[in-house]
């Protein structure tokens, strides 16, 4: 298997800019991994925010004893307003995904 298709399936199926790193692309490897790391970041903080926000407004009916069940906390969840990181996280994990791996596809040996 040469370095392209290599580069291709590491960057495709593994994480954004692995592939690179086997191409000996190293600058452009760290770019990918660190714009990818940043997506996943975002993605995470936006959900642990919502996860916290939609326990605070159950916590009264947590702490007098009652139940929750899955519809409560879906109809809280999708009453939460959707912020610009809610947006960025994604758009910037898949647009760094798709990237690594034409850039990965585009190498050419020397």
């Amino acid at each position: 298997m040469n370095n392209r298709t290599k580069g291709v399936l590491l960057s495709g199926l593994v994480f954004p800019g692995l592939g690179q790193f086997i191409q000996g692309r190293n600058k452009e490897g760290m770019i990918f991994i660190f714009a990818a790391v940043l997506g996943l970041v975002a993605i995470t903080y936006s959900f642990v925010h919502k996860a916290i926000i939609i326990l605070d407004k159950l916590r009264p009916q947590l702490e007098s004893g009652g139940h929750l069940n899955a519809h409560e906390i879906i109809k809280t969840a999708a009453q939460l307003p959707n912020n610009l990181i809610d947006t960025i996280g994604p758009i910037m994990f898949i647009g760094c995904w798709l990237a690594a791996t034409v850039n990965a596809m585009l190498y050419k040996e020397k």
